[in-house]
């Protein structure tokens, strides 16, 4: 949503609801309507297909964040160096809401950072800043677009961390995951039938062993075990 998008509106439900001045008033007084931005909200949403790897993932980086996410790692989020002169919080907690669920934050300054599970299959990444002077960003409409993209970044940057710290693994049980990719399955509107992977073949094993093993030697050339 564009900033004259949003002050159409705003001219709108102001002229109907804001006090009436007269022309001749307006002209004495060079009257004009500015509107600010006091607090902001914005979010980064994956969506997934089952409740069961959000709540997994979600665990796990609510365990790694209030074990890693320290203050100058925090910091370094919100796109600053921590120094004796800034004020304010740096801060994680896990917040619990009502019906049990749970919302990790990391605060910064007059902002926070949470993260929560959203309609069972959204994991929500959420920044909320109540003044963007914290950001060096000015707060007038015009300058909307500045703060989306500075969001996007901050956002986009903790995603980052958690996927370092979590190496995009999540713990899937192995009587579960080994079961489904041996089984066979359909494909398509025709109901195809395919086999599944024989995961515990030789073939299979040393495809794995060599998906790990670096196909360029320190010469520039193909090593003699990928020729292989």
């Amino acid at each position: 949503m564009s900033p004259d998008i949003i002050r159409k509106r705003l001219d709108y439900w102001t002229l109907i609801l804001g006090p009436k001045f007269s022309a001749k008033e307006r002209k004495q007084l060079n009257l004009s309507r500015f509107y600010a931005i006091s607090q902001i909200e914005y979010c980064r949403n994956f969506v997934f297909k089952r409740n069961f790897p959000i709540h997994k993932l979600f665990e796990r980086s609510c365990e790694l964040g209030l074990w890693r996410l320290t203050a100058d790692k925090i910091a370094s989020i919100f796109g600053t160096r921590l120094n004796r002169r800034m004020r304010g919080k740096l801060a994680t907690v896990i917040d619990q809401i009502e019906h049990g669920h749970h919302v990790f934050r990391a605060y910064f300054k007059h902002a926070f950072l949470k993260q929560y599970e959203k309609f069972s299959t959204f994991l929500r990444n959420e920044l909320c800043s109540n003044n963007l002077t914290d950001f060096d960003l000015r707060k007038g409409l015009d300058h909307l677009d500045e703060v989306r993209q500075t969001f996007q970044t901050i956002t986009g940057r903790f995603a980052g961390y958690q996927a370092q710290w979590l190496n995009v693994h999540v713990d899937f049980p192995p009587e579960t995951l080994s079961p489904r990719l041996s089984s066979a399955h359909s494909i398509g509107s025709s109901c195809e039938s395919r086999p599944g992977l024989h995961l515990l073949s030789p073939k299979t094993v040393e495809l794995r062993h060599w998906g790990r093993v670096s196909p360029v030697s320190g010469a520039g050339r193909p090593s003699s075990s990928s020729r292989a």
